[in-house]
Protein backbone atom coordinates (compact mmCIF):
# COMPACT_ATOMS: atom_id res chain seq x y z
CA UNK A 1 0.00 0.00 0.00
CA UNK A 2 3.05 2.44 0.48
CA UNK A 3 4.25 2.00 -2.48
CA UNK A 4 0.88 2.30 -4.10
CA UNK A 5 0.97 6.30 -2.38
CA UNK A 6 4.33 7.09 -2.74
CA UNK A 7 4.35 6.26 -6.62
CA UNK A 8 1.68 8.89 -8.12
CA UNK A 9 3.78 11.40 -5.89
CA UNK A 10 6.93 10.53 -7.29
CA UNK A 11 5.58 10.23 -10.55
CA UNK A 12 3.30 13.91 -10.30
CA UNK A 13 7.10 15.46 -8.97
CA UNK A 14 9.14 14.34 -12.01
CA UNK A 15 6.06 15.43 -14.18
CA UNK A 16 5.59 19.20 -12.41
CA UNK A 17 9.35 19.32 -12.77
CA UNK A 18 9.64 18.04 -16.16
CA UNK A 19 6.96 20.94 -17.24
CA UNK A 20 7.96 23.33 -15.88
CA UNK A 21 11.72 23.07 -17.44
CA UNK A 22 10.24 23.08 -20.97
CA UNK A 23 7.89 26.13 -19.96
CA UNK A 24 11.07 27.65 -18.97
CA UNK A 25 13.14 26.31 -22.06
CA UNK A 26 10.38 27.50 -24.19
CA UNK A 27 10.05 30.92 -22.15
CA UNK A 28 13.66 31.54 -22.86
CA UNK A 29 13.68 31.02 -26.55
CA UNK A 30 10.24 32.83 -27.31
CA UNK A 31 9.49 35.47 -24.62
CA UNK A 32 6.84 36.81 -23.62
CA UNK A 33 6.12 40.46 -22.26
CA UNK A 34 3.08 39.08 -20.12
CA UNK A 35 3.27 36.35 -17.06
CA UNK A 36 0.09 36.71 -16.00
CA UNK A 37 -2.69 34.37 -17.88
CA UNK A 38 -5.52 36.65 -17.05
CA UNK A 39 -7.67 38.04 -14.32
CA UNK A 40 -5.04 38.38 -12.35
CA UNK A 41 -3.64 34.63 -12.02
CA UNK A 42 0.10 34.15 -12.12
CA UNK A 43 1.86 31.09 -14.11
CA UNK A 44 3.02 30.01 -10.80
CA UNK A 45 -1.10 29.99 -9.83
CA UNK A 46 -1.71 27.88 -12.84
CA UNK A 47 1.52 25.49 -12.28
CA UNK A 48 -0.11 24.43 -8.57
CA UNK A 49 -3.49 24.40 -10.10
CA UNK A 50 -1.77 21.60 -12.86
CA UNK A 51 -0.06 19.57 -10.03
CA UNK A 52 -2.75 19.40 -7.70
CA UNK A 53 -5.09 17.48 -10.63
CA UNK A 54 -1.90 16.09 -11.66
CA UNK A 55 -1.76 14.59 -8.62
CA UNK A 56 -5.17 13.86 -8.35
CA UNK A 57 -5.34 12.03 -11.59
CA UNK A 58 -2.00 9.73 -10.73
CA UNK A 59 -4.11 8.76 -7.74
CA UNK A 60 -6.90 7.53 -9.51
CA UNK A 61 -4.53 5.65 -12.27
CA UNK A 62 -3.11 4.15 -9.59
CA UNK A 63 -6.52 2.67 -7.77
CA UNK A 64 -8.89 2.83 -10.58
CA UNK A 65 -9.22 1.29 -14.30
CA UNK A 66 -12.41 2.88 -15.47
CA UNK A 67 -13.13 5.92 -17.42
CA UNK A 68 -9.66 7.32 -17.32
CA UNK A 69 -9.80 9.06 -20.42
CA UNK A 70 -13.23 10.84 -19.30
CA UNK A 71 -11.49 11.59 -15.91
CA UNK A 72 -8.30 12.89 -17.88
CA UNK A 73 -10.47 15.40 -19.77
CA UNK A 74 -12.22 16.44 -16.63
CA UNK A 75 -8.88 17.37 -15.09
CA UNK A 76 -7.53 18.56 -18.02
CA UNK A 77 -11.14 21.30 -18.49
CA UNK A 78 -10.52 22.45 -14.84
CA UNK A 79 -7.08 22.96 -15.78
CA UNK A 80 -7.20 24.54 -18.51
CA UNK A 81 -10.64 26.97 -17.89
CA UNK A 82 -8.67 29.93 -16.84
CA UNK A 83 -6.21 29.56 -19.58
CA UNK A 84 -9.17 29.32 -22.24
CA UNK A 85 -11.36 32.03 -20.22
CA UNK A 86 -8.46 34.67 -21.26
CA UNK A 87 -7.73 33.14 -25.06
CA UNK A 88 -8.72 36.61 -26.87
CA UNK A 89 -6.46 38.49 -24.73
CA UNK A 90 -3.37 36.24 -24.63
CA UNK A 91 -3.50 33.40 -26.97
CA UNK A 92 -0.26 32.21 -27.24
CA UNK A 93 0.43 31.93 -23.18
CA UNK A 94 -3.29 30.65 -23.08
CA UNK A 95 -2.14 27.89 -25.83
CA UNK A 96 0.88 27.07 -24.13
CA UNK A 97 -0.38 26.18 -20.81
CA UNK A 98 -2.91 24.05 -21.97
CA UNK A 99 -0.86 22.11 -24.16
CA UNK A 100 1.37 21.93 -21.62
CA UNK A 101 -1.43 20.63 -18.96
CA UNK A 102 -2.55 18.48 -22.48
CA UNK A 103 1.01 17.15 -21.72
CA UNK A 104 1.09 16.22 -18.54
CA UNK A 105 -2.03 14.40 -18.60
CA UNK A 106 -0.96 12.23 -21.98
CA UNK A 107 2.09 11.08 -19.76
CA UNK A 108 0.44 9.92 -17.04
CA UNK A 109 -1.83 7.72 -19.15
CA UNK A 110 0.95 6.58 -21.02
CA UNK A 111 2.59 5.47 -18.01
CA UNK A 112 -0.01 4.08 -16.76
CA UNK A 113 -0.49 2.05 -19.81
CA UNK A 114 3.09 1.24 -20.03
CA UNK A 115 2.66 -0.31 -15.80
CA UNK A 116 -0.01 -2.14 -17.16
CA UNK A 117 1.38 -3.68 -20.55
CA UNK A 118 4.50 -4.67 -17.92
CA UNK A 119 3.29 -5.57 -14.68
CA UNK A 120 2.81 -9.24 -13.78
CA UNK A 121 -0.99 -9.48 -11.43
CA UNK A 122 0.00 -10.62 -7.91
CA UNK A 123 -1.00 -14.13 -7.00
CA UNK A 124 -4.34 -12.91 -5.09
CA UNK A 125 -5.77 -11.52 -7.86
CA UNK A 126 -4.65 -14.93 -10.21
CA UNK A 127 -6.38 -16.68 -7.02
CA UNK A 128 -10.22 -14.63 -7.30
CA UNK A 129 -9.92 -15.20 -10.49
CA UNK A 130 -9.46 -19.19 -10.12
CA UNK A 131 -12.13 -19.10 -7.02
CA UNK A 132 -14.46 -17.24 -9.59
CA UNK A 133 -14.15 -19.59 -12.80
CA UNK A 134 -14.49 -22.99 -10.36
CA UNK A 135 -16.99 -21.49 -8.07
CA UNK A 136 -19.21 -20.66 -10.48
CA UNK A 137 -19.34 -24.14 -11.88
CA UNK A 138 -19.19 -26.02 -8.74
CA UNK A 139 -22.15 -24.59 -7.22
CA UNK A 140 -23.03 -26.77 -4.08
CA UNK A 141 -21.77 -30.02 -5.79
CA UNK A 142 -18.49 -30.25 -4.68
CA UNK A 143 -17.07 -30.33 -0.93
CA UNK A 144 -16.06 -26.65 -0.59
CA UNK A 145 -12.29 -27.66 1.09
CA UNK A 146 -11.72 -30.00 -1.57
CA UNK A 147 -12.43 -27.60 -4.19
CA UNK A 148 -10.79 -24.99 -1.78
CA UNK A 149 -7.59 -27.37 -2.08
CA UNK A 150 -8.13 -27.67 -5.89
CA UNK A 151 -8.56 -24.09 -5.85
CA UNK A 152 -4.76 -23.79 -4.34
CA UNK A 153 -3.15 -25.73 -6.42
CA UNK A 154 -4.34 -24.07 -9.60
CA UNK A 155 -3.26 -20.65 -8.32
CA UNK A 156 0.01 -22.37 -7.26
CA UNK A 157 0.61 -23.51 -10.63
CA UNK A 158 -0.81 -20.84 -12.77
CA UNK A 159 1.42 -18.33 -11.47
CA UNK A 160 4.54 -20.26 -11.00
CA UNK A 161 4.09 -21.17 -14.53
CA UNK A 162 2.42 -16.87 -15.64
CA UNK A 163 6.19 -16.04 -13.44
CA UNK A 164 8.28 -18.31 -15.50
CA UNK A 165 7.05 -17.14 -18.92
CA UNK A 166 6.85 -13.26 -17.66
CA UNK A 167 10.70 -13.87 -17.65
CA UNK A 168 10.98 -16.05 -20.33
CA UNK A 169 9.44 -14.25 -23.11
CA UNK A 170 9.78 -10.27 -22.14
CA UNK A 171 8.00 -9.31 -25.71
CA UNK A 172 5.07 -11.73 -24.50
CA UNK A 173 4.85 -9.79 -21.04
CA UNK A 174 1.17 -8.16 -21.87
CA UNK A 175 -0.03 -11.97 -23.24
CA UNK A 176 1.22 -13.17 -19.27
CA UNK A 177 -0.22 -9.84 -16.97
CA UNK A 178 -3.18 -11.64 -16.48
CA UNK A 179 -4.30 -14.42 -15.89
CA UNK A 180 -6.74 -16.06 -19.02
CA UNK A 181 -9.33 -18.22 -18.64
CA UNK A 182 -8.77 -20.02 -21.46
CA UNK A 183 -5.29 -21.22 -19.76
CA UNK A 184 -7.70 -22.45 -16.51
CA UNK A 185 -9.69 -24.90 -19.97
CA UNK A 186 -6.31 -25.88 -21.38
CA UNK A 187 -5.60 -29.85 -21.32
CA UNK A 188 -2.48 -29.56 -18.59
CA UNK A 189 -5.01 -27.90 -16.15
CA UNK A 190 -7.14 -30.02 -16.78
CA UNK A 191 -4.86 -32.97 -16.33
CA UNK A 192 -4.13 -30.82 -12.76
CA UNK A 193 -7.36 -31.20 -11.85
CA UNK A 194 -8.12 -34.84 -12.38
CA UNK A 195 -5.28 -36.08 -11.09
CA UNK A 196 -5.75 -33.81 -8.01
CA UNK A 197 -9.39 -35.46 -7.76
CA UNK A 198 -8.11 -38.80 -8.18
CA UNK A 199 -5.68 -38.47 -5.23
CA UNK A 200 -8.14 -36.94 -2.96
CA UNK A 201 -11.54 -38.71 -3.44
CA UNK A 202 -10.69 -41.68 -6.04
CA UNK A 203 -14.56 -42.85 -5.16
CA UNK A 204 -16.11 -39.33 -6.53
CA UNK A 205 -12.95 -38.21 -8.73
CA UNK A 206 -14.95 -38.86 -12.10
CA UNK A 207 -18.21 -36.99 -10.46
CA UNK A 208 -16.20 -34.43 -10.02
CA UNK A 209 -14.47 -33.85 -12.44
CA UNK A 210 -17.06 -34.04 -15.07
CA UNK A 211 -18.83 -31.22 -13.36
CA UNK A 212 -15.58 -28.55 -13.68
CA UNK A 213 -14.36 -30.15 -16.82
CA UNK A 214 -18.26 -29.61 -18.60
CA UNK A 215 -18.17 -33.07 -19.89
CA UNK A 216 -20.77 -35.82 -20.08
CA UNK A 217 -19.67 -39.26 -19.62
CA UNK A 218 -18.62 -40.15 -23.29
CA UNK A 219 -16.31 -36.95 -23.15
CA UNK A 220 -14.92 -37.93 -19.95
CA UNK A 221 -13.80 -41.26 -21.30
CA UNK A 222 -12.81 -39.94 -24.14
CA UNK A 223 -10.93 -37.05 -22.16
CA UNK A 224 -9.35 -40.20 -19.74
CA UNK A 225 -7.80 -41.94 -23.03
CA UNK A 226 -6.75 -39.01 -24.51
CA UNK A 227 -4.76 -38.18 -21.75
CA UNK A 228 -3.52 -42.21 -20.77
CA UNK A 229 -2.26 -42.01 -24.38
CA UNK A 230 -0.32 -38.11 -23.84
CA UNK A 231 1.28 -39.84 -20.66
CA UNK A 232 2.19 -43.17 -21.80
CA UNK A 233 3.72 -42.15 -25.01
Amino acid sequence: MTKKIIRPILISSIQVIGLAIIHDLAYSFFPMHHKSVGFGLTIITTGIILSISLLAFNFYLEFKNGSIYLVGLILLIITSIFPIMVIDYRPLRALFLILLSFSGFLSSIMISKWKIKNKLDSKSKFHRTVTSYYNDLAGEKIPSELLRELINRITETQYNDYKRFWKQYPKSRKRYSRLKIEDLEHPFTHYILTDFFKDRDFENYKRYSMILLKMTEVEFSDYETRKHQYETK
